[in-house]
């Protein structure tokens, strides 16, 4: 099917609605462990990808071009070995990805897949991965699937700079970009840049004091709480003062990790 951005959109779930009943609700009410949807995901993934390159390989044998593809977070973490598992096959079918390119996309820290040695090389062999490949997923005591993916990607990012160099040190031969998630500076910092150009006519805003963030802060807050618009959102906003921090919460609802789109149907909310 195709999204509103007309974008060709592939769901993979099992018959048994045993890997893909609940979102992000790993070993609860029924549904497999994040080791078991790990490898059920990642497999079926490859597949895919594997049997829709295979067609576009048979559909335009001249100008055919291998794809790049992009994984996002631990649970991707075991893709890169089945890859370079079919890579290596006697069967030519399963050579289309051989010259694909994987880019891992390292998201957060609580879903990197990490273990204790002796449980992580039991993933990996429960998961089928072969003992020359464990290698790449090892760290000091520990098996950590992102890791391993990120050693086994031809290229790496992250979805911050922040968490781009708080993870540097887990894998210090491993190169990585900061891709912010929907980052536009001139965008999430449209309000600030204009209060400084306004006040600060010529002046640079990436090379801004001290003083000047003060005193822009200082002139935000004055005109947010007189703001009705913001007021009608929020009253606490006309409580704001010039002369005081603001301690906040900048967060983003993500619809499919709540509510009912989280619960995929109405017997699971």
């Amino acid at each position: 099917m195709k999204n509103k951005y007309g974008i060709e959109v592939y769901l993979v779930k099992d018959s048994e609605d045993y890997y893909t009943k609940l979102l992000y609700r790993y070993s609860q009410l029924g549904t497999a462990s994040w080791e078991e949807f790990t490898e059920f995901l990642d497999r079926a993934s490859f597949e895919l990808i594997l049997q829709l390159e295979r067609n576009s390989l048979e559909a335009n044998k001249v100008g055919y071009k291998e794809p790049v593809i992009i994984l996002n977070d631990g649970q991707m973490g075991l893709f890169p070995a089945y890859k370079r598992i079919a890579d290596e096959s006697t069967d030519p079918a399963r050579h289309v990805l051989k010259n694909a390119l994987l880019w891992m996309v390292t998201h957060t820290f609580r879903n990197r897949g990490t273990y204790g040695t002796n449980t992580g090389f039991s993933f990996l062999m429960g998961a089928g991965i072969p003992e020359k490949f464990h290698q790449y997923y090892q760290r000091i005591r520990q098996i950590d699937a992102t890791s391993g993916a990120r050693r086994l990607s031809d290229a790496t990012s992250a979805v911050s700079l922040v968490h781009s160099e708080e993870v540097a040190s887990i894998d210090p031969g491993v190169r990585g970009l900061a891709i912010t998630n929907g980052d536009n500076l001139e965008a999430s910092g449209s309000v600030f840049r204009a209060i400084f150009n306004e006040f600060y006519s010529g002046g640079d805003v990436n090379f801004i004091t001290s003083e000047q963030i003060a005193r822009v802060k200082e002139i935000a807050k004055q005109r947010a709480a007189s703001d009705q618009r913001l007021i009608q959102l929020d009253p606490e906003m006309a409580k704001l003062r010039d002369d005081e921090p603001v301690i906040g919460y900048y967060g983003r609802l993500v619809p499919e990790n709540s509510g009912r789109e989280r619960a995929f149907w109405n017997e699971n909310i």
